[in-house]
């Protein structure tokens, strides 16, 4: 596995063009990263992650714009949270294509979408487009919080190219929401209150 620096934001969108895991930095701790549009990449992304199958793969995106060229359409309730706390730890849920929906793998028709409050992530974001990100860790195991503990936990495995390292992270987990009826519901507790 290759560490990348800063300078190194076009090098690492390369790699993940070319169908290739990278793990890289989020506002809350390191994340394994793959295209939205490319099925081995995403294929490599649960086999590396030992992530089960049926659970579905959250997005990041640059800016909070870029939900509606995602979605189209947001549910008011989902509209007012994200322009109140994107970009940040909040992760929304909601409704989503079917063809989004097959690339995350969300038997619901669902789909989890975060802004991260990270500006090398952001950077990175704007080069690729969205990207299926999930924690940089074995399923079942902690988050890895610097590119020293990507490295380690994943030495044995070719499966991540690379990690662009930009120091440790020390995040909590996001919150997450969804709208269920005209109500907003929290599915998991985390930084930001509503």
């Amino acid at each position: 596995m290759r560490r990348l620096g800063l300078d190194d934001l076009d090098l690492a969108a390369i790699l993940l063009n070319d169908g290739l895991v990278v793990a890289i930095p989020t506002d809350t701790v390191y994340g394994l990263a793959a295209r939205l549009d490319d099925p081995k990449a995403l294929d490599a992304l649960y086999v590396v992650k030992g992530r089960p199958e049926t659970k579905p793969l959250p997005v990041l995106v640059a800016d909070p714009m870029a939900i509606h060229e995602l979605l189209g359409e947001v549910p008011p309730q989902l509209s007012a949270v994200v322009e109140r706390h994107w970009p940040g730890a909040l992760t929304i849920v909601t409704a989503c294509g079917e063809q989004l929906a097959v690339r995350v793998r969300a038997s619901d028709g669902t789909v989890g979408i975060r802004c991260p409050d990270d500006p090398t992530a952001r950077a990175l974001l704007r080069i690729t487009g969205p990207l299926c990100v999930t924690s940089a860790n074995r399923s079942g195991e902690a988050p890895c919080r610097s590119a020293d503990e990507v490295m380690t936990v994943f030495a044995s495995t070719d499966s991540i190219v690379a990690v662009l390292d930009a120091g440790r992270r020390d995040g909590e987990p996001s919150t997450v929401v969804t709208v269920r009826g005209s109500q907003l519901h929290v599915l998991r507790e985390g930084p930001i209150e509503l």
